[in-house]
């Protein structure tokens, strides 16, 4: 169990490191749903699904509004417009990565799992 639970920390790390406490902790809850799936009609509920689509939302919202406060001012010179060009370019890229990863690891931990009710059934 504990080399499973480590596993899934290495898995879920580099996810972690972009999203914040609360999110995380959301994050996880939304995972536990998943794993705590009794059988295929839980696993496809729409409305489970219909939250994770809104915590991935939301998750992308916080970065829209991180990077709306990296917009430049009008009295910045130009070293401090590109500093926060950069910036912003990165908040993007973190953005990016962010969701490739969340949508990554619930559709795989969705895999996972619909494999595992699938073979208790066929049991």
């Amino acid at each position: 169990m504990i080399l499973y639970i480590l596993k899934q920390a290495k898995v879920y790390i580099f996810v972690l490191t972009f999203i914040n406490d609360e999110e995380s902790k959301e994050f996880e809850r939304l995972l536990a749903d998943i794993r705590e799936s009794k059988d295929i009609h839980e696993l496809i509920d729409a409305e489970k699904e219909g939250e994770r689509i809104k915590f991935i939302h939301r998750v992308l919202l916080r970065y829209q509004k991180e990077m709306d406060l990296l917009s430049p001012q009008e009295n910045e010179d130009n070293g401090e417009k590109i500093i926060q060009y950069l910036e912003r370019a990165a908040k993007n890229e973190q953005a990016k990565s962010t969701y490739f990863s969340l949508v990554r690891i619930f559709g795989n931990e969705i895999k996972r799992k619909r494999e595992e009710v699938l073979v208790k059934v066929s049991d």
